[in-house]
């Protein structure tokens, strides 16, 4: 409560105080009460902030597979996937979820852009496998050139992109890129033989391994060739992991 005193407010009237300093009124916020987070709070909080940095760093360690091509939803939808994986683990321990402690197959399909779903663009699915002596394959089967690709009008060529990364203590290391380069002009032969790319995996521990695989279009101008994805036309997605 406050009270007038000699022309002057005194007292407090909320989170203010009031108070006379020779003959000046002078006006103080009152520090308020200070809210103590719960212990279910703040484990929630700590998920939170896990699934959004592991989020960015899913984001950068893939930049040569999404090429900044993403829809604009693209970081939310990730971090989204994340959590899907975190709440899968056997034994939940809020604010103590992990990737690798879930169900990594919720993560597996992750379009990077949700305008271009890797299935309207490529009609067969490579096969992946690890091995014992730590070596990540994927196979492709062999597929017709012309009815198990999209391929845009006047494209030269279309390139299957395959990057590999691993991730461990909040960082990653990339595994390998390799790429399958389909010349779509005429005379060329239908089918496509089968292949198998095969990734290393270092000596040193990693926690999980990826695999992203995109589509990029690329038509023949001189001696160059330009590349014709936009965010209109950029088929990008996660199609495996490892634990």
């Amino acid at each position: 409560m406050a009270i007038v005193k000699n022309g002057f407010l005194r007292g407090q009237v909320g989170n203010l105080v009031n108070r006379k300093v020779g003959n000046q009124q002078v006006v103080q916020t009152k520090p308020g009460r200070k809210i103590k987070q719960s212990k279910s709070t703040k484990a929630a909080a700590e998920d939170f902030g896990y699934s959004s940095s592991m989020g960015a760093l899913l984001r950068q360690a893939f930049v040569n597979t999404h090429m900044q091509l993403h829809d604009d939803k693209m970081h939310n939808r990730l971090i989204q996937h994340i959590r899907r994986v975190m709440r899968s683990t056997p034994k939940p321990r809020p604010g103590l979820n992990t990737i690798e402690s879930g169900n990594l197959n919720r993560l597996i399909g992750f379009q990077f852009n949700r305008n271009c779903h890797l299935h309207d663009y490529m009609y067969v699915d490579p096969i992946l496998s690890i091995s014992n002596d730590k070596q990540v394959s994927v196979h492709f089967p062999a597929f017709q050139r012309y009815q198990h690709l999209y391929i845009p009008k006047d494209c030269y060529y279309v390139t299957i992109q395959v990057e590999t990364i691993g991730f461990t203590y909040g960082a990653f290391l990339p595994l390998g890129t390799q790429e399958i380069e389909i010349y779509t002009g005429q005379g060329q032969e239908e089918v496509i033989p089968e292949q198998q790319l095969i990734f290393d995996i270092p000596k040193q521990q990693v926690d999980i391994i990826l695999v992203g695989l995109n589509i990029i279009y690329s038509d023949k101008m001189g001696n160059r060739n330009f590349v014709r994805n936009t965010k209109e036309l950029h088929p990008a997605a996660i199609i495996g992991g490892f634990v």
